[in-house]
């Protein structure tokens, strides 16, 4: 009995692993981390997954407020929410990935950059 068992284990390792290879053979390059960063500035803040820039006025103060970022390609652009209150947000899809970003309020300053 004891030699059935110890065989019986062994084809469930051999299954168990045959299955987890062909699981990582057919994984989906989409499945892959998303790079990500987030930003502050007082309330205001921009955040940036791979090409894609959002960025939100937080303060209900009459300044606008814009996501300042590099993409890899050499792009240096903004993506503005320059409502000047505390309302939607915008977004926008780019190019290329986003490799730094920064959050900028009129009349008062940015954050530090952060690299994606």
């Amino acid at each position: 009995m004891t030699h059935k068992h110890s065989l019986m284990g062994k084809i469930a390792a051999v299954t168990i692993g045959i299955a987890a290879a062909s699981l990582a053979l057919t994984t989906p390059a989409s499945a892959r981390p998303l790079t990500y960063a987030e930003v502050w500035h007082g309330d205001d803040f921009a955040r940036a997954n791979d090409n894609h820039v959002f960025v939100f006025d937080g303060e209900s103060d009459g300044n606008g407020v814009y996501a300042d970022f590099w993409l890899a390609n050499g792009q240096h652009l903004s993506q503005w929410d320059g409502s000047g209150h505390d309302a939607y947000g915008s977004d926008g899809y780019y190019a290329a990935n986003v490799t730094k970003i920064r959050v900028c309020e009129d009349h008062t300053g940015c954050s530090g950059w952060k690299n994606l």
